[in-house]
C-alpha cells in the first residue's frame, strides 16, 4: 500500500492511491456467492464476514471522497463510522459462532426500540409475532469495551495489531470516536466550521474552514487493513505477500 504523509495535498493524493489499491485487493475476493441450497448456514460467519468487509471498503471510499471534497467534518464522522465497523468486525472474529449470535441480538434490540417508537405514531415496524420472537434482547456492548477485547486478543496473533499505544483500537477510540462526537451532534465546534472572522465582520458560508489539528481521515486505511488481517486469519485470503505488505506498512507507520 502507498505511504501516506507529507503536505496536505500530497496526503490527499497518496490517500486516494492507497484506497484504490485496497479496493483492488478486495475486488479480487468479491463478489462472492453463497448458495443457500448447498450451504444451510449461508448467513453465518463466512457470508457475514464478507459483507462486513464490503461495508468497510464502502466506508473507506466514502471517507476518501469527503476528504477530497474538503468536507473534513463529514470525513471525520465517516472515520468514526469506520472505526465502529472495524472494531465490531474484529470482535466478532474472535469467536464467530458465539459473538455473531450476540451481535445479531443487539440488532434485535435496536429494531425493538425502533418499533416501540413507531407504534406510538401508528407505524408498526415489526409484527406482533416478531416482537414476541425477539423477546428481551441484551443492549449492545460499548465500542470502547469491544476495542479493549480486540486489542488484547489480536495483538497476540497478528503483527499488525498493537496493544500499547495510540494506534490500538482503544487508542483510536479516544482519538477518533470521542473527538468526532462534537461533529456528529449539533455543537459549537461544528457550527464554527462555517464561520470566518474578517475585517468586515463574521462571515457565514457553506465553505468549511480548516482546523488544527486536521481531521485524521487517513486513519481509515489502517482500520481497513486490520479488517483484512483478521479476514485472512479465518479464510486464508489475501495471500501471504499482501498480508506481509500490510503488516509491514502498519508496523512502519510511526
Amino acid at each position: 500500500m502507498a505511504a501516506v504523509g507529507g503536505e496536505e495535498q500530497v496526503i490527499s493524493e497518496a490517500f486516494r492511491e492507497a484506497v484504490e489499491e485496497t479496493k483492488a485487493i478486495v475486488g479480487d475476493r468479491l463478489p462472492l456467492t453463497f448458495d443457500p441450497n448447498n450451504d444451510p448456514e449461508v448467513f453465518m460467519w463466512p457470508a457475514a464476514a464478507s459483507a462486513l468487509l464490503a461495508r468497510g471498503l464502502a466506508i473507506l471510499d466514502t471517507t476518501a471522497t469527503l476528504a477530497e471534497q474538503n468536507r473534513m467534518a463529514d470525513a471525520q464522522i465517516s472515520l468514526r463510522v469506520m472505526l465502529e465497523h472495524a472494531v465490531v468486525f474484529c470482535w466478532i472474529a474472535i469467536e464467530p459462532e458465539t459473538n455473531l449470535a450476540e451481535w445479531r441480538r443487539w440488532d434485535d434490540s435496536r429494531r425493538l426500540k425502533g418499533n416501540r417508537d413507531g407504534v406510538k405514531y401508528g407505524a408498526e415496524v415489526l409484527s406482533p409475532e416478531r416482537v414476541e420472537e425477539i423477546g428481551d434482547p441484551p443492549s449492545p456492548r460499548s465500542v470502547a469495551d469491544l476495542a479493549d477485547l480486540v486489542d488484547r486478543y489480536w495483538s497476540k496473533r497478528s503483527g499488525g495489531f498493537r496493544d500499547n499505544d495510540i494506534r490500538t483500537f482503544r487508542g483510536l477510540y479516544a482519538a477518533v470516536y470521542r473527538r468526532s462526537s462534537t461533529l456528529v451532534h449539533p455543537t459549537q465546534e461544528g457550527m464554527e466550521r462555517h464561520m470566518r472572522l474578517t475585517t468586515e465582520g463574521l462571515v457565514i458560508s457553506t465553505d468549511e474552514q480548516p482546523t488544527k489539528p486536521p481531521a485524521p481521515f487517513y486513519l481509515a486505511l489502517p482500520m481497513m487493513a486490520l479488517m483484512l488481517l483478521v479476514y485472512e486469519q479465518h479464510f486464508g485470503w489475501p495471500d501471504e505477500d499482501t498480508i506481509q505488505a500490510i503488516e509491514n506498512g502498519l508496523s512502519s507507520s510511526d
